[in-house]
């Protein structure tokens, strides 16, 4: 475990558009003696957010009672109920998405990483709390070929549309390794950054665009958009190489110094 920390509390916001970490010189030490293949991806948890409370069992009324046995027969079978669409709700609410996370560089202090804030917010993580990092083998996550994407606001559909949106999504998932379903990410046009939800990928809950990407992108209804005003609408395919291989510098760097 680690203690996770914003990149804007080293000055580095401008990094928040993307889901690179900073780690401890120590890790790539780690990383080079397991021999992990480049471009790393690592998937973070946070321990207090995945660790659920012992839930009652499913199905039992205790009023049904346990029954009689007459005669030697069998007692009878409590009844038995589901689950309240508020109980389902909340056990949704108590795990985060799924979140991954690719390396920038191997610079920071011992026992710290740190990461874009939306990352935080999705791990519900607060500064100093601690998280759990796991390396992904590499060809585990499944290349993407569709993402439905939503935003917050209609000030990016406003944007985008007077723009080449193909080459903005192009250049926005260069700094992003893997898009994961439920979550939130930050992208950043002509210096403005905006939320979007990450709301289904294909052909899996997680996707990874690292390498040559053929990717569909779809666009659903801005969070802030009144019912009918904003239908849903298909974006370009997304396709050349993405994802930001800034790392495999770094690592060499980190190497040759140390």
């Amino acid at each position: 475990t680690v203690s996770a920390y914003s990149l804007g509390s080293i000055g580095r916001d401008e990094l928040e558009a993307s889901d690179k970490v900073i780690m401890a010189q120590s890790m790539f030490r780690k990383v080079s003696r397991m021999r992990l293949p480049f471009p790393l991806t690592f998937q973070v948890t946070n321990p207090k957010a995945t660790k659920q409370p012992a839930r009652p069992k499913v199905g039992v009324n205790p009023s049904a009672g346990l029954g009689v046995i007459p005669d030697g027969k069998r007692p009878a079978r409590p009844a038995k109920t589901k689950p309240s669409d508020a109980e389902e709700g909340d056990a949704k609410r108590k795990s985060p998405p799924l979140q991954y996370c690719g390396v920038l560089e191997f610079s920071g202090p011992e026992d710290k990483v740190f990461m874009p804030r939306w990352m935080m917010r999705n791990l519900r993580v607060k500064e100093g709390q601690q998280i759990k990092l796991r390396s992904v083998p590499s060809g585990k996550i499944p290349k993407g070929t569709l993402c439905r994407l939503q935003p917050h606001t209609t000030a990016f559909i406003d944007l985008a549309g007077s723009m080449d949106l193909r080459d903005l999504l192009e250049h926005a998932f260069r700094n992003y390794s893997v898009l994961s379903t439920g979550e939130t990410i930050v992208v950043n046009v002509v210096g403005e950054d905006f939320k979007i939800n990450v709301v289904e990928t294909q052909p899996g809950p997680a996707i990874s665009l690292y390498g040559n990407l053929d990717l569909e992108v779809d666009f659903a209804p801005p969070l802030d958009a009144g019912e009918g005003e904003a239908p849903a609408a298909r974006g370009p395919t997304v396709s050349g190489a993405s994802g930001n291989n800034n790392n495999n510098n770094n690592n060499n760097n980190n190497n040759n110094n140390n």
